[in-house]
This record gives structure tokens, C-alpha cells and sequence, in this order.
């Protein structure tokens, strides 16, 4: 709920986080340095699934992206959600990729889709676990 108790969690709980090469391990660092938190215990993993699975099985605790939470469902009894303090935002920009030449109509569909997908069934899924993160997620282009 505070600062303070988030600082208190990462000196008596296991920070849970991704291997160093997820894109949301650079951001946790991040947010990890701008609240001067200083976890003494860490796990590294490579799926969400099992970052929520230890989390809720370890006691321990995590700063993932509100999208990623749309795995948690197995998790839910022992799991609770939380706003960073201070009401810190992340945004999150996410890319569709192709050849420019061969597959760039491809490209755009995927991307279109992609944000299709977010809308209608990852905030779906979220909003049933936590209708308050769920709130959060916003796809901010068309």
C-alpha cells in the first residue's frame, strides 16, 4: 500500500523476476532503481507462468506488465494486486515486425490483431481476476 511497505517486502520476501533476456526485466530494473527498492533474495524465470506460480507458492513478489497477468488464473486464490506507489505508469510498446519489401501488409494485420487480441481477450481475462488492473490496460494505437 506504501513505499514503505513495498521496501519492507523486498527486504523479507523473494523478489520473483524475469531471466535478463525479457524486455520486462529491463523495466523492472528500472522502477526497481526509481523506488530505491533493494530485494534481497532473487529468482530469475522465463515465463510468466512460473513467475506467478512462485510468487504465489514462494510468498515472494514481482512488477510485471498488467497484460502478462491474463496467465494468473491458475494462481488467483493466492494471488493479490497492488498499483505501484506513487502512482507510476508504465508504458509498453509493443511491435509487429516484418520484411518491408515481402511482408508488409502481413505486418500490419498482425499488428492489427494483435491489438484486437488485447481488447478482446487479454483484458477479458484480466478484468476476472482483477478488474482494477484490467482498468489499466489501455491499447493506445489503431
Amino acid at each position: 500500500d506504501s513505499l514503505g511497505g513495498l521496501q519492507a517486502t523486498g527486504q523479507n520476501r523473494p523478489l520473483i523476476q524475469y531471466t535478463s533476456e525479457n524486455a520486462s526485466e529491463v523495466d523492472l530494473e528500472r522502477i526497481i532503481k526509481a523506488l530505491d527498492l533493494h530485494p534481497l533474495n532473487r529468482i530469475a524465470v522465463n515465463s510468466t507462468y512460473s513467475l506467478l506460480g512462485l510468487v504465489a507458492n514462494l510468498g515472494g513478489w514481482s512488477i510485471i506488465p498488467a497484460t502478462n497477468l491474463w496467465c494468473a488464473a491458475s494462481f488467483k486464490d493466492k494471488l493479490s494486486f497492488s498499483e505501484l506507489p506513487g502512482g507510476r505508469q508504465v508504458r509498453r510498446t509493443i511491435w509487429a515486425i516484418g520484411d518491408k519489401l515481402l511482408y508488409a501488409r502481413r505486418t500490419l494485420e498482425a499488428g492489427k490483431l494483435a491489438r484486437e487480441a488485447v481488447r478482446s481477450e487479454i483484458i477479458p481475462q484480466v478484468a476476472e481476476l482483477a478488474p482494477e488492473v484490467a482498468e489499466s490496460i489501455k491499447v493506445l494505437q489503431d
